[in-house]
């Protein structure tokens, strides 16, 4: 990024106010919340003699405008700071709302420049790119929040219990456009900034090679025996110490398969491996390998990642194994589509495995099932979950130990070999 230094500080200082107004305004809220919930009270001023509440209401009122003045005004040197006008300062009165669209406002002041073929990625942040992105979604959550509450009566209430018990419904189609039009806006958002940041697109995607599509197929098909065999057992040894976590994992008694759960799952399986590919391998990857001179590097940080996003989802073991193979035949065919199809195959055959076990086996999963009834349903089949783990994880350890970067020159980055072709 090209700014003069002045700028910069100017940068420090109203990154700086904001926080100060934001937490001025929800930090005593945060409090209040927090004080009701471990209490189990109503009222957290409960506590309290009569002759304090007051003063303390009046305290929290002051701290919430004077956070909302503070922001205010650091939008409106924010909206200069991006070359805007100032009436682009106004957003300030949405509080953080207006904070975040201000933030996801392309920065007019950046001024590109070429880049050396080393430093391709240098006008590129992550940390940049990941704020932007919550900020769309919190954009758009909100927006959505206040339609459904305008249009369809829908309160905070009702949206929770449908996020948490989806039916799958006419009704659920409005979550879908919500989360699917999310993701279009930050993979649009994304798209910007790699313009700005001079990266080539067409490096990140690769030429078309026809002959990766088999390899691509093979190693989605590998991963979802070794996803199955791994969760299968890892679920069984789970069953000895919390017996009620795994029942909760494979009850699906209010699994209901309707038109609108095929149209969700049709467009989870062709959008979303698409989407987690190239931010995952194509930016992440080849940004983090950049930034530390070393691709071996930007693996390990990114199987890091991985492996948070594994512990969050209940996939600790196969969420590192998963990006590791997808970041090895990103490297190996140095082309996108193939570890999007590897992707797309994966999450294919967990769909029909779902469908068709639900289908099939309807008694059994929505029946009221025991432990034991769980623990003799995997003993049943625990040759057939050793054969495909066997299969599987020795398919996919030949694959990584043939396939993984000999050198760690980030000159061997799919980005700049795809730049020579």
């Amino acid at each position: 990024m090209v700014l003069k230094h002045h700028n910069i500080l100017t940068k420090k200082k109203i990154r700086t106010q904001i926080i100060q107004g934001l937490a001025f305004q929800f930090a005593p809220l945060l409090i209040i919340g927090l004080v009701q919930s471990l209490f189990k009270t109503d009222s957290p001023f409960d506590f309290l003699p009569a002759a304090i509440r007051p003063l303390l209401v009046l305290y929290i009122l002051g701290m919430f405008w004077w956070g909302y003045i503070i922001c205010w005004r650091a939008a409106y040197k924010y909206a200069a700071y991006k070359g805007y006008s100032k009436r682009f300062g106004l957003l300030g009165i949405f509080s953080f709302l207006g904070i975040a669209i201000l933030y996801v406002l392309k920065n007019k002041r950046l001024v590109n420049r070429d880049r050396s073929d080393d430093r391709t990625f240098e006008n590129l942040s992550l940390t940049y790119l990941a704020f932007g992105s919550l900020a769309i979604a919190v954009i758009l959550i909100v927006f959505f929040m206040l339609v459904l509450n305008i249009f369809a009566g829908m309160n905070i209430d009702v949206i929770n219990e449908y996020f948490n018990n989806p039916t799958f419904d006419s009704t659920y189609l409005y979550f879908i456009v919500l989360f699917f039009g999310m993701v279009l806006a930050i993979a649009l958002f994304i798209l910007r900034e790699l313009k700005q940041a001079n990266v080539k697109l067409s490096h990140i995607i690769g030429a078309w090679k026809p002959q990766s599509i088999l390899l691509a197929i093979a190693i989605g098909i590998a991963l979802f025996l070794f996803g199955l065999s791994v969760t299968r057992t890892v679920l069984y040894l789970l069953s000895f110490i919390a017996p009620q976590y795994v029942l909760s994992r494979i009850d699906r008694s209010d699994s209901n398969i309707t038109a609108i759960w095929i149209f969700y799952q049709l467009l989870w399986l062709l959008i979303i491996p698409l989407f987690r590919t190239f931010i995952a391998q194509g930016i992440i990857l080849q940004k983090l390998s950049i930034d530390k001179d070393s691709i071996y590097k930007g693996i390990l940080i990114l199987l890091v990642i991985y492996t948070a996003i594994g512990i969050g989802n209940g996939a600790i073991i196969f969420a590192p194994i998963f990006g590791l193979v997808q970041t090895v035949l990103y490297l190996k065919t140095r082309q996108i589509i193939a570890p999007v199809i590897s992707s797309v195959v994966c999450n294919s055959l967990i769909s029909i495995r779902f469908y068709f076990g639900f289908t099939s086996g309807q008694d059994y999963f929505t029946s009221a099932v025991t432990i034991a009834d769980y623990q003799t349903h995997y003993i049943s089949y625990i040759g057939l979950n050793i054969l495909y783990f066997i299969l599987s994880a020795s398919y996919l350890a030949y694959f990584i130990y043939h396939n993984y970067p000999r050198s760690s020159k980030i000159l061997n980055l799919p980005y700049f070999a795809n730049r020579l072709q």
